[in-house]
């Protein structure tokens, strides 16, 4: 769980740093679907 939360922190962090909105969307929706698969795979290890 402590992996996961500091992803999340990373991604928020990198979020904050961007200016255009739009690809700020685009990027969150690929992000989430990465960290969504990524939460997957590693709920399928335990």
């Amino acid at each position: 769980m402590c992996i996961i939360r500091l992803y999340i922190l990373i991604i928020i962090k990198d979020f904050s740093f961007r200016d255009n909105r739009n690809m700020l969307k685009w990027e969150k929706r690929l992000k989430a679907g990465k960290l969504i698969a990524g939460m997957k795979i590693y709920e399928g290890t335990i």
